[in-house]
C-alpha cells in the first residue's frame, strides 16, 4: 500500500502566505469563502486522496491500461469505482463558476487538489485530465457549448473520439 500524506501544511503557506489567498478570494466571482474553508476543503481532499487514490497507486502501475479490440478502454481494477467517488464528491468542479455545477473557488485551489491527487497516484490523475482541459476550453466558448454535456461519469458508456 502506498504511504500517502497530503502535505497542507505546506500547501496552507503557499496559498496563504504566498499567494495571498485571503486577498484573492476578495475578487469578483468566488463564491464567499475565506481561508479557514479552503483549508477545510483541502483537508477534505487530502483526505480523500490519502484513503482512496494513493492505495491505487501499485495496482495502477502494474495492470496499466488496456485498449480493447472494440476501442473501449479498461483501467486498473478500483480505478472506476474511485473515480466515480472522486466525480460524485464534486473535487473536479470545485475551480468552474458555480452557474455550471462547480464550486466557484479561484483555479489555484483545483491546482492544489490535482496536485493532491497527482503526488497519490500520478496514473489516476490522468483520468480526469482531458476534463480539465475541455472544460477550461468550454468556458473560453460561447453558451450553447454548455448544452452539450462532458461524460464525467466513470461509467458514461462513452468511449473518446
Amino acid at each position: 500500500m502506498t504511504d500517502y500524506r497530503a502535505p497542507l501544511a505546506d500547501i496552507d503557506f503557499v496559498l496563504n502566505r504566498v499567494c495571498g489567498l485571503d486577498r484573492i478570494l476578495q475578487l469578483p466571482g468566488f463564491i464567499d469563502a475565506d481561508s479557514s474553508m479552503v483549508r477545510d476543503l483541502l483537508e477534505e481532499a487530502g483526505r480523500f486522496m490519502e484513503d482512496k487514490v494513493a492505495p491505487l497507486n501499485k495496482v495502477g502501475d502494474n495492470f496499466g491500461v488496456k485498449l480493447n479490440a472494440d476501442s473501449t478502454i479498461t483501467t486498473a481494477p478500483g480505478f472506476p469505482a474511485a473515480y466515480q467517488a472522486y466525480v460524485d464528491a464534486g473535487w473536479g468542479a470545485v475551480p468552474f463558476e458555480s452557474g455550471y455545477g462547480g464550486g466557484g473557488f479561484p483555479w489555484m485551489i483545483g491546482i492544489a487538489i490535482q496536485e493532491m491527487m497527482t503526488a497519490a497516484n500520478m496514473a489516476f490523475s490522468m483520468c480526469s485530465g482531458s476534463r480539465y482541459k475541455c472544460a477550461k476550453s468550454a468556458a473560453a466558448g460561447s453558451e450553447p457549448i454548455f448544452e452539450v454535456p462532458l461524460p464525467i461519469s466513470a461509467d458514461s458508456g462513452k468511449k473518446p473520439t
